[in-house]
């Protein structure tokens, strides 16, 4: 998997691994004020985080598949 986006009506953000550090690199977009952005940016390492760790009972999702994480 390339990343991860999430849309809502008001505000996206999307976050994938990036090509020159051990990281994951989070982008967003607000369609409301400043402080809906930085919710954004707080909430997104969490749903990022929660979404990676959870089997997939627990998240709703049906898949087979199980996610590999980088050394």
């Amino acid at each position: 998997m390339g990343g991860l986006k999430v849309s809502t009506k008001n505000r996206w953000f999307a976050t994938r691994p990036s090509g020159t550090e051990d990281i994951c690199k989070i982008y967003a977009e607000n369609f409301k004020e400043t402080d809906h952005l930085d919710r954004s940016l707080e909430e997104a390492p969490m749903i990022v985080g929660d979404a990676l760790t959870a089997s997939p009972s627990e998240s709703g999702i049906a898949s087979t598949s199980k996610i590999k994480e980088k050394p």
